[in-house]
Formats: C-alpha cells, structure tokens, sequence
C-alpha cells in the first residue's frame, strides 16, 4: 500500500498534542534547543519519557554529546517560542529567558513544566 506523505502528515496533524521544546548544552556549553512535538510518558515507576528527533536536524550532535536534557512544556501564549525553535536561525535564544537546571542544561522560564532529565537510550 502506498501512502502520500503529504496527506499522511497532514493527517497526524489533525491530533493534538502538547508542544515541547527539548534543550541541553553543546560540547561548548552553549544553550541548544528543539521544538519536538513527537514527545510522550512511557512509565510512572520509574519515571520515563521519549521523544524523537530528526537525524538530519542540526542539533542532534548536542543531544548525542549531553547526557543531560531538559523538556520544557510550552504554554499556549508560548506558540512564538515553538515557531522559533523549530527553525535554523542561529539566534535561537536571543531574547529568551531562562536559567540553567541542576545539571546545567537551559530550563525555559514561563513553561507550564520543565523536566529535568538524564538520557538512558538514543
């Protein structure tokens, strides 16, 4: 069976998910960050989440790099932060405010939750 990719896309779209958007540090320490829709619990106890990413996004290095990462639950109000991030614009955190967890990784300030988080499986 062949499906179009478009119409297959366009119809994920219809489900509503929340927005995230996935942050660390780069090998340098500086902040990097992803929207990433494709982002779900997997268990209570213990507590685990996934998400994917691209592999041809640019910022897969820094997540491959950084055990440590950050989901930063966007709020509705935050819809410009979700545009910015899903894009290349080497700017991405100017004028973005947020602070560094305990383990260094950028927690964006206003979401409606930040977890903190260390990789187990890529």
């Amino acid at each position: 069976m062949t499906i179009d990719s478009r119409i297959f896309r366009n119809a994920l779209g219809c489900f509503p998910t929340g927005i995230t958007v996935i942050t660390t540090c780069d090998a340098k320490g500086a902040p990097v960050g992803v929207t990433v829709s494709s982002f779900t619990s997997v268990s209570l106890d213990p507590p685990l989440i996934l998400f994917c990413l691209d592999n041809k996004t640019q910022r897969l290095e820094a997540f491959r790099s950084n055990q440590h990462f950050a989901v930063n639950v966007l709020r509705h109000s935050q819809i410009e932060l979700s545009n910015r991030f899903s894009g290349r614009d080497e700017q991405l955190w100017r004028e973005v405010e947020f602070r560094s967890g305990e383990q260094g990784v950028p927690l964006i300030e206003g979401c409606l939750a930040c977890f903190e988080c260390v990789r187990e499986i890529i």
